[in-house]
């Protein structure tokens, strides 16, 4: 129904005409002033407008306690890995003498079993811990003594496991990424032995035969075997100054601390194995060097054999 409209009387602004204007029922029942029933108005829907969230925002944290509570927990006190994406038919089967003969399991169950063995692993504060965890017991004891003299180990701890799920799965290796405890992310290498899946600990602490000072000041002429970062460089002198016949190398240390020029000769069987023509950032390599016998720089040195790609040794290491 449409409001009534009343006459009221108004002064002109010509003296003696008065004009009328029209005022409706609404306004002329409320004593209340148009701008403050409108601001009462959308108060009122403020207030409304709150409340809803609120109601909102608790049905919300419900929901979210609820999926927590029900979500699966970790042994390791690590989120669980994800492993949706991995398609397990694209990996090969084992290879080498140390591997059982069936086939690899598929990706989530490595993850799973993996998981709590790097957290133990990272975590081992003496040696026993440590050696429960590795590929080779028997030979890594020996090595740990030298890098653990007093049996305490410090541990590396661990934040995650495989944050973005991903894992390489190579003959009898595999890697997964992990977040040790100063946030630092590195490859974490395993090794699957007849009793199952252990860590590479070599690989890990980027184990020598020699230690780099006692290689640099010994010079030994008998190789070694050693752990090293490899990148093509041209640099030829003294008793490597023919580049027809050798082929070098800038040979770097784990932690970047000590470097030579490794020299291999062209066209041999080595100079075939590491072969970085297609990749001038370089590898990881497992070297045996040597100092020549020729008088050469104390920097410069020969690559006699190249032992693995990576810094996983393939087969049963050899005791030092």
């Amino acid at each position: 129904m449409e409001p009534v409209e009343h006459v009221v009387e108004t002064e002109a602004s010509v003296p003696g005409v008065r004009k009328r204007r029209r005022r409706s029922s609404s306004e002329k029942k409320s004593s209340t002033p148009s701008w403050e029933h409108d601001a009462r108005t959308r108060s009122r829907s403020s207030e409304k407008r709150v409340m809803a969230s609120m109601v909102g925002g608790a049905v919300l944290l419900v929901l979210v306690a609820i999926l927590f509570a029900s979500r699966p927990k970790s042994s390791t006190g690590l989120p669980p890995v994800t492993t949706d994406s991995f398609t397990p038919s694209e990996y090969q089967p084992l290879e080498g003498s140390e591997s059982p003969t069936e086939a690899l399991p598929d990706v989530p169950t490595f993850l799973h079993s993996a998981q709590p063995l790097a957290k133990a692993f990272l975590e081992a504060t003496t040696v026993p811990e440590l050696l429960a965890t590795v590929r080779s017991p028997e030979i890594s004891s020996k090595r740990m003594a030298l890098s653990y003299p007093d049996g305490k180990v410090q541990p590396s701890g661990l934040q995650s496991f495989a944050e973005d799920g991903a894992v390489k799965i190579e003959a009898s290796t595999a890697a997964v990424k992990v977040r040790i405890g100063n946030f630092e992310e590195r490859d974490l290498y395993f090794f699957r032995t007849r009793d199952g899946w252990k860590v590479d600990w070599e690989s890990w602490v980027g184990w020598s035969d020699l230690s780099w000072d006692t290689f640099a000041e010994k010079a030994p002429r008998e190789p070694n075997r050693f752990r090293v970062r490899v990148k093509p460089i041209i640099y030829y002198n003294f008793g490597f100054s023919d580049e027809r016949k050798w082929r070098s190398y800038l040979i770097e240390s784990p932690d970047g601390s000590h470097r030579f020029f490794g020299y291999v000769e062209r066209g041999s069987r080595v100079d075939g194995l590491i072969n970085l023509a297609d990749n001038p950032t370089g590898g990881d390599f497992i070297l045996e060097l040597a100092f020549p016998v020729e008088n050469t720089g104390r920097n410069q040195v020969l690559i006699n054999d190249r032992i693995a790609v990576g810094w996983v040794e393939p087969e049963k290491v050899e005791s030092p």
